[in-house]
């Protein structure tokens, strides 16, 4: 009798409510990569970034020229993020570069990045070789 009475307080309980079938938050969108454009040798460009990986902690893991004027790179940063670098050149001699560091961007490393590898393809512009320093 008490089992009966419990499972009509129940029922009528559920039917006083209605059901509710509520939505997960959609998680917020990745930032957008950093991009940058920058003068420099297309020849230039794997050492300018084992230059810059370097300086930033990172790993080359994979190059895969996807054409003759475009490479993916495939990094590994210190702490075990993905990163990824794609380079494109233009019929101006200008180097179009965008960069993703671990799976949800970090920005500031990003940039960073960009930064530093710019920084080493100006330095190596229209020169055989050029000392290293940042």
């Amino acid at each position: 009798m008490a089992l009966a009475a419990l499972l009509a307080t129940l029922t009528l309980a559920a039917c006083e409510r209605p059901l509710r079938l509520e939505q997960p938050p959609i998680p917020p969108p990745a930032a957008p990569a950093a991009t940058l454009a920058t003068p420099g040798d297309w020849d230039d460009l794997d050492a300018a970034l084992s230059a810059a990986a370097s300086r930033n902690e990172l790993a080359v893991l994979r190059t895969n020229a996807q054409a003759p004027d475009r490479r993916v790179y495939d990094l590994l940063a210190a702490n075990a993020r993905p990163a990824r670098l794609e380079a494109t050149r233009d019929p101006d001699g200008l180097i179009h570069l965008t960069a993703t560091i671990g799976r949800f961007g970090d920005p500031q490393a990003e940039q960073r990045l960009l930064r530093d590898l710019a920084h080493r393809l100006q330095q190596l512009h229209n020169v055989p070789h050029a000392p290293l320093r940042w």
